[in-house]
């Protein structure tokens, strides 16, 4: 009961961090960055990025009337169906911060600076929010049972995005040539956006999978050391 509390009251005040950097973060990119509510001010919702930090807050808001319940109450509260949402979550994030440290920094590197995918609300968005989710989830999370196959369910956000990015890459489309500026993620190869939907999307999908499968592992293991329980490793 004392190991539940405890880690219910470092999940809540994780979550309510978590909650209100992306909800600042958010205000900036919307509002301040674009001088107020303009058609600019849209244009952050076409990046993984803010989607995926956006999914990760929400989750969190969801997360804290359940851990205060579990405070009070002194015994596990959370549903499991949140508890999955939280895998999902958990791991769009990572999947942004990965992306940003192996691929976007390096490319940007040359021109801006490595650390410059780092500042301002990206700050926020690319390295505070994913590590503290991480951590939140793997090592304060509930010890609902999840099994193998919720990993699958993490893949959803991606593949609903890559649904969007190709197809916003199709309407910038000038006759057989791309207009780069489409390209913001710098996921295609040459002019043809095929390189995405053959190479870079299954590569993308196969990543995130991994990601999910990854923090389950270490959800799994971890539950089982601190409530010496007796879970049987769900692979179904």
């Amino acid at each position: 009961m004392k190991t539940i509390k405890k880690f219910s009251i470092i999940a809540l005040i994780l979550n309510i961090i978590i909650f209100l950097s992306m909800a600042a973060a958010l205000f900036v990119l919307v509002y301040q960055n674009t001088d107020g509510f303009t058609k600019a001010s849209f244009e952050t919702f076409k990046y993984f990025t803010t989607d995926s930090n956006i999914l990760m807050g929400l989750t969190a808001l969801l997360l804290i009337p359940f851990n205060i319940k579990s405070i009070t109450h002194e015994k596990e509260c959370t549903p499991k169906w949140l508890t999955i949402l939280n895998l999902v979550a958990t791991t769009s994030v990572t999947l942004t911060l990965l992306t940003v440290v192996f691929f976007l920094a390096p490319i940007d590197a040359n021109t801006k600076g490595y650390f410059s995918a780092f500042t301002g609300t990206n700050a926020f968005y690319h390295f505070a929010i994913p590590v503290l989710a991480i951590i939140n989830f793997t090592l304060f999370e509930t010890k609902n049972r999840i099994k193998f196959k919720h990993c699958f369910f993490a893949i959803i956000p991606m593949a609903i995005y890559a649904c969007f990015y190709i197809a916003y890459q199709v309407m910038h489309m000038n006759g057989n040539v791309l207009d780069k500026r489409a390209d913001f993620y710098h996921f295609v190869f040459g002019n043809s956006i095929y390189t995405t939907l053959y190479t870079t999307l299954p590569i993308m999908l196969i990543v995130t999978f991994l990601i999910a499968y990854l923090l389950f592992i270490s959800y799994y293991f971890r539950r089982k050391s601190i409530y010496k329980t007796s879970f049987k490793f769900d692979l179904d």
